[in-house]
């Protein structure tokens, strides 16, 4: 963005409309009245000209000459025309400067922080789809093999169990045959009877047991890990598809974050060039060769009274700052009030002269400024601004000298 906008402000004669055309005109100082000179003061002004503005694009503190050229003089397109103490910006640049080199910094390790995050975040969700398909496997081999297998097994159990029963009730009824046939003696007899019976009765309980065991297995154990094993599925299921929409969650907010860093050090990039470009234009350039006039070609135009810039005032911003004048393209600028206003000859001849040098005169005609004009807002409400037209300028004067102008009236 430019910081020192040029405008051309150019108010041209045949812009300017008559009240009266020149057959009227004719015809008005043929049949008009006798008339009677006054004189009205007036202010020498640029036709037109190139103003220099200040319009900042970052910049809103003071801004104070240190050096300017001075009022009237010559200038060529390009010549240094003004200076500004430049500490102030100097020192606003370096400090938005600093904070931009600590955006990026932390611009760069947030980023680090977030592809770190992502890949710890990718490495979870990896190791969630492979516990959801150890958890499918899990399942399958229980309904497909282990289950068959736990079946067969216990089944096994049982015959096992019945065969051991049936052999010891088998070796218990021929220990009695043995015994009735008086083989061994009778306390003899007695101990080993009884410790089959008793090893008999063992292993029908214990036979009991594993029954009461193997039921209960199937039953219960069984169908219990069937669905322990479903519901880790399930679960599973459910935890990568969580991990899937928070990673695409996080995945947008990480970008969202990205962007608002990016956004953040853009602003901050911006600033630091529209500061740098503000400062550069602290040193002021003409735009155009011509005569130096200190103010904007609407003061002059409005018939106001210029500044005058020294070493160590204030410059104003967004408005007519410097106006760079071809010599001689002057007018006259009076104001008239709207009372007068209707006795008043436009068109004919008026004798303009030199406040500051009474010896120095010329002659124009007097023309109203086009409605268009009342952009003048600072002009008094009940003022009219008229154009004198030169015949000759007085190139003795610079724009912003008092002349009077004596016109006639009817």
């Amino acid at each position: 963005m430019k910081t020192l906008n040029v405008t051309l402000c150019a108010l041209v004669f045949g812009a300017l409309s008559p009240i009266l055309t020149a057959q009227d005109e004719h015809a008005a100082i043929v049949d008009a009245d006798p008339v009677t000179q006054e004189t009205i003061n007036g202010k020498i002004a640029p036709m037109e000209g190139k103003q220099v503005v200040l319009d900042w694009a970052r910049w809103n503190g003071r801004t104070t000459f240190i050096d300017s050229a001075l009022h009237g003089s010559r200038i060529e397109e390009g010549n240094v025309i003004a200076r500004f103490d430049a500490s102030d910006i100097e020192e606003r640049l370096h400090d938005a400067q600093r904070r931009l080199h600590a955006t990026g910094m932390r611009n760069e390790l947030a980023k680090i922080r977030a592809d770190m995050a992502e890949e710890a975040a990718m490495r979870r969700l990896h190791d969630a789809e492979i516990a959801l398909e150890d958890a499918h496997e899990a399942h399958r081999n229980w309904e497909e093999f282990e289950l068959n297998q736990q079946r067969k097994s216990a089944e096994l159990s049982a015959q096992r169990s019945k065969a051991n029963l049936e052999d010891a009730e088998d070796e218990l009824a021929q220990l009695k045959a043995m015994y009735t046939e008086d083989e061994l003696t009778d306390a003899t007899e007695e101990i080993v009877l009884k410790r089959s019976i008793r090893n008999l009765e063992a292993m029908r309980f214990g036979a009991r047991l594993a029954a009461a065991s193997r039921e209960f297995t199937a039953k219960v154990r069984w169908p219990r890990t069937s669905r322990d094993l479903r519901m880790a599925v399930e679960r599973a299921e459910i935890s990568l598809n969580n991990m899937r929409t928070n990673f695409e969650l996080d995945a947008v907010e990480r970008n969202m974050a990205a962007n608002d860093r990016e956004e953040a050090f853009t602003k901050q990039e911006i600033e630091v060039d529209e500061l740098a470009a503000d400062m550069e234009a602290f040193v002021v350039r003409a735009p155009d060769t011509g005569v130096l006039l200190h103010g904007g070609l609407r003061q002059y135009q409005a018939g106001q009274k210029p500044p005058r810039f020294t070493d160590f005032s204030d410059a104003y911003t967004h408005r007519g700052l410097y106006t760079i004048y071809k010599h001689g393209n002057q007018g006259v600028i009076v104001q008239i009030p709207e009372d007068k206003f209707g006795s008043i000859n436009f068109g004919a001849p008026v004798t303009v002269t030199a406040v500051a040098l009474p010896d120095v005169s010329t002659t124009g005609t007097l023309r109203v400024v086009p409605p268009q004009a009342t952009v003048y807002s600072d002009v008094a409400a009940n003022i009219i601004l008229c154009w004198v037209v030169l015949d000759e300028p007085i190139t003795a004067l610079l724009p912003g000298r008092s002349v009077t102008v004596s016109y006639t009236v009817k």
